[in-house]
């Protein structure tokens, strides 16, 4: 089974960055 975790992110800034930094350690595929 994939398990695969994919995020996407909307916004940009700091804010956006700190959450792309989190959440980078658990997906394996991410867009932002």
């Amino acid at each position: 089974m994939n398990t695969s975790k994919k995020i996407a992110v909307l916004g940009g800034g700091s804010w956006a960055t700190a959450l792309i930094k989190i959440f980078s350690n658990n997906a394996t595929e991410l867009l932002w």
